[in-house]
């Protein structure tokens, strides 16, 4: 795993290590650059990366613009460890479709 501090962090590290991402994980509300910034932003570099928005509450107007994009997944906090391996899963799915 690939961690990062905040949104400008996790750009960062995605242009650095975007051979070896597979999927990216990140919060809707963080410091310096919020999910949907940090999503729009992953698009550009990796349009087919999965992107998995994890957030207790999240703004109509954001949730609308995440949900008009293809591999965006939303996942409700509080979470448990079932509900994240069914995003995740459901999120790498058609990447592994794509394999064959």
């Amino acid at each position: 795993p690939i961690a990062a501090e905040d949104g400008t962090d996790g750009m960062a590290q995605l242009s650095q290590h975007r051979d070896q991402l597979r999927l990216m994980i990140t919060d809707e509300h963080m410091p310096n650059m919020d999910g949907l910034q940090l999503t729009m932003s992953a698009r550009r570099i990796m349009p087919k990366l999965p992107i998995i928005v994890c957030s207790g509450r999240m703004e109509d107007h954001v949730e609308q613009k995440l949900s008009q994009m293809e591999g965006v997944y939303r996942l409700n906090k509080p979470f448990h460890e079932p509900e994240l391996l069914e995003v995740i899963r459901q999120a790498l799915a058609p990447v592994q479709i794509e394999a064959f």
